[in-house]
């Protein structure tokens, strides 16, 4: 199993080269904080005396701006306490790479040969994936985004090799980037 782990800042392209990445590759694309997102969908609807958990990507276009269902917070506010006040604390650091790790043995089992996570951002959970499978770190650049506000940051990982993929806010462009990486990864038509 091939792990391809996209690392950049909140709209540096991350999820459009994931895209073309697994379109290419033919493979699944996974995020670390899936699992961390359906904890807190589910927290917000019990405070709120609801039953219905929304389902993961509920929130993507509107994930920082305040909001009713997560009282007042941004749902990334609510995300980044989940993680880092509840789940690391209780669980340790590289908790979401072992939960990925458990998703893509099964991807594995099934036959897959790869697989691409577009949202890697702490190097422990990095790390622990690398250490059960190939990985390339693809860190994503974009003009004008940054980390601010973001618990997540520039990951660097001696198991795993890190590339760079520079996106310039067109498509085709970009690419072209995803497919000089795979070319330099060797990894060309499967």
């Amino acid at each position: 199993m091939l792990v391809f782990a996209l690392n950049g800042p909140p709209r540096s392209g991350k999820d459009a080269a994931g895209k073309l990445l697994s379109q290419m590759l033919g493979c699944k694309t996974l995020k670390f904080a899936a699992p961390l997102k359906l904890m807190a969908h589910a927290m917000m609807a019990v405070l709120r005396g609801d039953t219905n958990v929304a389902g993961v990507d509920a929130y993507e276009d509107c994930k920082d701006e305040p909001h009713a269902d997560f009282l007042g917070k941004t749902p990334r506010e609510v995300y980044i306490a989940v993680s880092e006040q509840l789940c690391k604390p209780l669980w340790g650091e590289d908790f979401f790479g072992r939960l990925m790790r458990d998703r893509i043995s099964k991807l594995a089992d099934a036959g897959e040969r790869a697989v691409v996570i577009t949202d890697a951002g702490f190097k422990e959970e990095v790390e622990f994936i690398a250490s059960c499978y190939g990985t390339e770190v693809l860190q994503v650049f974009r003009p004008g985004s940054g980390f601010e506000g973001d618990s997540r940051g520039w990951v660097e990982c001696e198991n795993a090799g890190v590339r760079t993929v520079t996106n310039y806010g067109s498509i085709g462009r970009l690419r072209v980037e995803v497919a000089g990486v795979l070319e330099e990864c060797g990894v060309n038509e499967w």
